[in-house]
C-alpha cells in the first residue's frame, strides 16, 4: 500500500504511527531517534536525499520582505554553480 499526503506533518504522523516510513528531513526527526521513538532505516543505497531549492523572483521590486529575506539567505549560504 502507498500513502500519499500532501505536507510534510502528515508524513510525519504516519512514521510516528507505526503505519509508514518516509524521507523525513533530519531536523525533525532528530529527537525521536535520539529517544528511540523511530529509527533510521539501514538502507545499503538511497538512505539520503538531496532536493534542489529554486527561488525566482519575476519582479523583485515586488517581492515581500519573506522573499527578499529568503534570498538574501540564499546567497549568503548556498555556493553558486
Amino acid at each position: 500500500m502507498r500513502c500519499t499526503v500532501t505536507s510534510v506533518e502528515s508524513s510525519l504522523a504516519l512514521v510516528r504511527a507505526g503505519i509508514a516510513y518516509a524521507w523525513l528531513p533530519a531536523h525533525l526527526v532528530v529527537s525521536d531517534i535520539a529517544s528511540n521513538e523511530l529509527r533510521a532505516l539501514p538502507l545499503s543505497a538511497g538512505g539520503t536525499r538531496k532536493l534542489p531549492l529554486y527561488l525566482v523572483l519575476v519582479k523583485p521590486t515586488l517581492a515581500g520582505p519573506a522573499a527578499h529575506a529568503v534570498m538574501e539567505s540564499f546567497q549568503r549560504h548556498v555556493p553558486r554553480g
